[in-house]
């Protein structure tokens, strides 16, 4: 099991970056996108989940 762990911590250790800009602005962009459709995402759920809570609010009275 620690050798698992020692494997994990060491991936991606001889990666060099990148000195390309557009490759970089290219995996910005992807993150930035991936975080709002995120934030979408869970706006949405709390919209579903507050119009399920007034239903039931509604069917009680």
């Amino acid at each position: 099991m620690t050798l698992y762990r020692v494997w994990i911590s060491s991936v991606g250790q001889n990666l060099q970056t990148s000195t390309y800009i557009w490759e970089t602005l290219f995996a910005v962009l992807i993150s930035i996108c991936g975080l709002l459709l995120f934030l979408y995402f869970i706006g949405n759920l709390q919209t579903s989940n507050n119009f399920s809570s007034i239903s039931q609010t509604e069917l009680v009275m």
